[in-house]
């Protein structure tokens, strides 16, 4: 009945607590709302007809520094609003000299844009999950109660199941459109299933996830879930991997287009941020935050580098940190990586926003003519997505700390590895009957409840922290590699494909 403790009371004050204070503080609404992102306006139709009789005046010999002087002021006082005549259309010259005037983002505009509750509801429901994880860790790491279930990993897969939803809403988005990302996806998710397998063949001595040995102990403890001592016919090793391959390349799919995404905020992002050294650091952070947590599980440049015995006793040295705390350090480098990547949202959000003034000027170096809706369309377009690239930068961080945290909850870690005195308790749970018990009519209440707490220990004996712990350190792995390498592929097309 422990569960019916602190943790049952936790989780229910952090409920109201988020049901009452998000409506009125909303961490969501700030990231978009709190004055710092502004977006281009479209210009108007009265705009759009006075600069084309204003380039007619240039023509005859006006002055180009009284021209630019009108047009700002008829920025001011036009674009901003509107066009009174929304289906008049008429013919502009895309080479027209046409200043856009910009503005703040408020809630106003923020919740008229498609998928912004989704987007709000993620940022403060992670924040809220967040809450609840550090809570339930603390009691738990301090209080140490025997079997009792950890509520807060209930809310840690909510956000990691409402992540996959939203990043699946957004690809089927694409797939209306007929500009082949369709068959872009399919392309990616079929070459990350054949490296998801290949990855799997080097685990062991160059990748350290431990499907070898957890597999082993898993077959072992098998005949716990079985009615017979023969055990229950499970699925062989190579079958397994095929399945988690297949599931990385349905992963591989939903990161596709933010990781591309991701990569023309950041290489938009150094463009306007070359003057503010700091801002570029952070941007190069962010960039390679992918890139060094893959780096943690290749054994030949991290652990064996940190932990390994042989290499430090042949110098007469101790190694930098144990095994133990190498674990507890690589999560905790993790969170701390995918916290800083997402304070820097405001630079990708803010460069993502720049795209209408760069829309626009790559129009102006075009010959010919254009129409006054396409001129408007191509400005405001991009506002309209916000919430959309919003939720392809925010996504995949909140995914990989979930599975983080899942990780150090469910495999087995403990905070106090950091000490280099921690043991880790590996002893199991011996069963002395190995039948599992059956419920009759006859059966009592306290029967009932002693039948349901051997049961949840034997899958918790078979499922054990060791199985758990590879299954998430790979998905980790597999996560920041795919997202680096679709943000990889991004930075060639957007800096040496893209003619601006």
């Amino acid at each position: 009945m422990a569960i019916f403790g602190f943790q049952l009371c936790f989780t229910l004050i952090a409920a109201t607590f988020m049901q009452k204070i998000f409506p009125i503080y909303s961490l969501g609404r700030w990231i978009l709302c709190n004055g710092s992102l502004y977006r281009f306006l479209h210009p108007s139709n009265e705009y759009l007809k006075k600069l084309i009789g204003k380039d007619s005046n240039e023509k005859r010999g006006h002055k180009k520094e009284k021209n630019a002087a009108k047009k700002r002021k008829v920025t001011e006082k036009l674009s901003a609003k509107l066009p009174e005549t929304r289906n008049e259309t008429f013919k502009i010259p895309k080479n027209a000299d046409m200043v856009l005037g910009t503005e703040n983002i408020t809630t106003l505009d923020a919740v008229t844009l498609e998928k912004y509750d989704e987007f709000e509801w993620l940022i403060n429901y992670g924040l809220s999950a967040s809450l609840v994880y550090i809570g339930t860790e603390t009691y738990l790491e301090f209080w140490k109660p025997q079997q009792e279930l950890n509520l807060s990993m209930i809310w840690i897969c909510i956000v990691l199941l409402s992540v996959c939803k939203a990043l699946y809403g957004i690809m089927k988005l694409y797939f209306k459109t007929e500009s082949g990302e369709l068959a872009t996806c399919i392309t990616f998710g079929c070459f990350s299933f054949v490296a998801a397998m290949l990855s799997l063949l080097l685990d062991g001595d160059i990748l350290e996830f431990g499907f070898h040995s957890a597999y082993q102990k898993f077959a072992e403890n098998s005949t716990l879930l079985s009615f017979s001592s023969e055990g229950p016919n499970l699925i062989s090793l190579p079958v397994l991997k095929v399945l988690i391959s297949l599931l990385a390349g349905l992963m591989a799919t939903l990161l596709a287009f933010p990781g591309i995404r991701t990569a023309q905020m950041y290489v938009d992002g150094l463009k306007y941020a070359k003057k503010d050294k700091l801002v570029t650091l952070l941007l190069h952070i962010s960039f390679g935050t992918p890139f060094v947590i893959s780096l943690m599980w290749i054994r030949p440049i991290s652990r064996d580098v940190l932990c390994s015995i042989p290499a430090y006793n042949s110098v007469g040295r101790k190694p930098i940190l144990t095994d133990h705390q190498y674990d507890i350090n690589r999560i905790i480098s993790i969170v701390a990586l995918c916290v800083l990547k997402l304070t820097a949202i405001r630079y990708h959000l803010q460069a993502y926003l720049n795209l209408s003034y760069v829309k626009l000027r790559r129009l102006r170096k075009e010959a010919g003519n254009t129409t006054n809706v396409e001129v408007q369309q191509t400005v405001s377009r991009v506002f309209l997505y916000l919430c959309i690239v919003a939720l392809q930068y925010a996504g995949p961080i909140l995914g990989v700390i979930s599975l983080t945290l899942c990780m150090k909850s469910m495999g087995g870690h403990s905070w106090s590895q950091v000490w280099t005195d921690y043991h880790r308790n590996d002893t199991a749970t011996v069963f002395e009957h190995r039948t599992l018990n059956i419920i009759t009519d006859d059966s009592s209440y306290l029967d009932m409840a002693f039948n349901a707490h051997v049961s949840f220990a034997r899958v918790t004996a078979v499922f054990s922290p060791a199985i758990l712990n590879s299954i998430f350190s790979f998905f980790i792995w597999w996560v920041c590699t795919i997202w680096f390498c679709a943000s990889a592929i991004g930075i060639v097309y957007h800096r040496y494909l893209t003619i601006l």
